[in-house]
């Protein structure tokens, strides 16, 4: 009974050394990435969850790839101190902590890690305003053309005086 418990204990102690890592790089990423990521995005809502729905380990361990890469991103990031690059060098390197435990992840775990970054919601952001403001045309043309006396200003349509966005 006592050989039972000290085997649990002993493969209790092998799984906290193996979650050690990745939570010291989850802390790093939480002090030095406090005010780039936005908690509150669209795109962390969905990305979390996504996270976890679509990590799939193969049963091979010991990967390298990921290390590389972290380290590529950590020296790029020596010279061009960016938010961004230390976002990646994060990302990169928990990969490369599960891949070394857990076994190989999938190619779409760090696509969605990327796409949960603040310069995909830069990029949206000024990709999709073109789009607003032609939406804002055809509203102001199809509410003319049911009578009404539209103006469309910007992304901001005038009707009887009244501004609505």
């Amino acid at each position: 009974m006592t050989g039972i418990l000290l085997q649990r204990k002993i493969k209790l102690d092998e799984g906290m050394k193996l979650m050690a890592w990745p939570l010291a790089y989850v802390l790093v990423a939480m002090a030095g990435l406090y005010d780039y990521i936005n908690w509150q995005s669209i795109n962390m809502l969905l990305g979390v969850p996504a996270l976890f729905l679509c990590a799939t380990t193969n049963a091979v361990t010991g990967s390298k790839r990921f290390m590389v890469t972290a380290f590529c991103f950590a020296l790029l990031n020596l010279f061009l101190p960016v938010k961004t690059l230390l976002y990646a060098t994060v990302v990169c390197s928990i990969c490369f902590c599960v891949e070394q435990h857990f076994g190989k992840i999938n190619r779409l775990l760090p696509l969605v890690a990327a796409c949960m970054s603040s310069i995909f919601q830069y990029f949206a952001d000024v990709f999709s305003f073109p789009v607003r403001l032609r939406l804002t045309e055809w509203a102001a043309h199809f509410l003319s053309l049911a009578g009404y006396k539209v103006v469309a200003e910007g992304n901001i349509l005038l009707l009887h005086g009244s501004e609505f966005s």
